[in-house]
């Protein structure tokens, strides 16, 4: 399935009619259609205090080539040049080849955390602790059979100390890590964290009764170097002519890997160029119910790792092309409660194409390096605002 050309063009009636050639229409019909008929007791299970929905646009971009897979993909904003770059930019990713995504085993990890006044007693827990890895292990996996029977599980802790200058309390941490598999993870996570909390608070008191050691929460860490997703792109020179007017292909690259190496250099043009490619991940992320959130919290931990605010992506000219590689976690789940908690949900899923963890990470990573590619695109020609600003007059024209 190929991007519908003009797709822009038509109206909202005519662009449903046209989906259809790439959807089933009962798909189209409960993914565009449905929220009407969703009683609001349904929204009400979902989260406190409803009082009734709130709606954004629902728009389309009709092909995201990844994997050598043509993705539809659904997406939610109040931007529309957020969804006019990716359309554009996705379409020239498909004529060039698309996009090759690639990701590790999904890994979630959580904090166990106690406090001890005693500095000697920190570390003397913290080794006991340590030689009990396995039970602890067997702890966390008790909570989720299900998780274990698919392949997923707490598969390693390991335990430190930390101390900070002029603190009178030692930190005694135990980081437990998971294998998500195909879900998000982050209900699963805390689950098997707050279960070995309890389990060593007990341990403790038993061990040692007099022991200054307490229990202080256990939480998953938005952190996911666990995580990462590598997205990467290829564009001759000869399919960038004509992507921004009267700017040859061969320039157009160059201007690109110029910018991408001025956002390496400045923080604060890094922030900036993070924050287009999450304008495409986030997108696409609201209508398949996934913690946006989370995404972002994970995404701008992995742009700070070095110490400064660095960019998830690097543009590069090599012979007669240009290279794009995003590279950033991205923390997502394909199954689990939120695709079934409405009929929308599990509509975008069909819409989208999605039927692994794997097939939704490669879609969202493709539109944010799509997304980053047409801002950078933008910026190095015409400027940002000629077509963002022609789109938001079409608001005031109503």
């Amino acid at each position: 399935m190929a991007h519908i050309s003009g797709f822009h063009r038509l109206s909202p009636d005519e662009r449903r009619q046209a989906l259809l050639s790439v959807c089933a229409s009962e798909t189209l019909h409960a993914l565009v259609d449905s929220e009407t008929a969703i009683p609001l007791a349904e929204y009400d299970r979902m989260t406190e205090n409803v009082i009734g929905t709130f709606r954004l646009p629902l728009s389309a971009v009709t092909a995201v080539l990844v994997n050598g897979i043509a993705h539809p993909a659904a997406m939610v904003t109040e931007e529309p040049s957020v969804v006019a770059a990716a359309n554009a930019a996705t379409a020239l990713f498909e004529r060039c080849g698309g996009v090759r995504a690639e990701l590790m085993k999904p890994v979630t990890s959580a904090q166990i955390v106690l406090s001890a006044e005693d500095p000697v007693q920190a570390f003397d827990a913290c080794a006991y602790l340590e030689a009990m890895r396995m039970r602890w292990l067997e702890t966390a996996n008790a909570c989720d059979p299900k998780l274990v029977a698919v392949g997923g599980g707490a598969f390693d802790i390991t335990f430190e100390c930390i101390r900070r200058a002029g603190d009178k309390h030692t930190f005694i941490i135990a980081r437990l890590d998971v294998h998500t598999a195909d879900i998000m993870g982050a209900n699963a996570v805390n689950t098997m964290a707050e279960a070995i909390l309890d389990a060593i608070a007990t341990e403790i008191a038993s061990w040692r009764p007099d022991a200054s050691v307490e229990k202080l929460m256990a939480i998953l860490t938005n952190a996911a170097p666990g995580r990462l997703v590598r997205a990467s792109v290829r564009l001759p020179f000869k399919h960038l002519d004509g992507y921004r007017k009267h700017v040859p292909g061969h320039l157009l690259a160059h201007k690109i890997e110029l910018a991408s190496r001025f956002a390496a250099a400045s923080p604060e043009r890094a922030v900036t160029h993070n924050k287009g490619i999450l304008n495409g991940i986030l997108a696409a992320a609201i209508p398949l119910g996934q913690d946006t959130r989370a995404i972002a919290a994970s995404a701008l931990d992995h742009a700070c790792r070095s110490g400064t605010h660095k960019p998830l992506s690097d543009w590069s000219v090599s012979e007669d092309s240009l290279l794009g590689v995003l590279t950033m976690p991205i923390v997502a789940g394909s199954v689990g409660a939120m695709r079934h908690a409405l009929p929308t949900i599990a509509a975008a899923f069909d819409f989208d194409k999605i039927h692994s963890y794997e097939d939704l990470c490669a879609l969202l990573s493709a539109l944010g390096l799509a997304q980053n590619f047409a801002a950078l695109a933008a910026l190095v020609t015409d400027g940002i605002q000629q077509g963002h600003m022609k789109l938001h007059r079409r608001k005031r024209d109503l």
